[in-house]
């Protein structure tokens, strides 16, 4: 009821995240909102529109990252929380793989 997985915690995790992206701290938007994608996941399922939103938001702040080297170091973690929450179809994760090959295309061409 008020651990980590609770709902008041959980909202209060997406206020940080979003505060975070706001600030221009992609990265650590896209770590708080990846976490409570997988407590939600956890606790509704990867179908639950709140669990779908959380990953979608953990994606973006991921693809708003610009320095390459940042982008591709989170790229495993948002990989995986798609391998779990792959949207309709799986459209969503293998979206996912495209943008990091992307990056990798970016980084051998720095």
């Amino acid at each position: 009821m008020h651990g980590d997985a609770a709902a008041p915690s959980l909202h209060v995790r997406q206020v940080r995240a979003h505060v975070s992206r706001l600030a221009g701290h992609q990265a650590l938007a896209a770590d708080l909102y990846r976490d409570v994608a997988l407590k939600l996941l956890l606790a509704h399922g990867p179908e639950h529109p709140e669990t779908l939103q959380a990953a979608s938001n953990a994606e973006a702040c991921w693809r708003a990252v610009h320095d390459v080297a940042e982008a591709r170091r989170i790229a495993p973690s948002i990989i995986a929380l798609r391998g779990r929450v792959p949207g309709p179809d799986g459209r969503k994760l293998r979206a996912a793989e495209r943008y990091l090959a992307q990056l990798g295309e970016m980084q051998a061409g720095a």
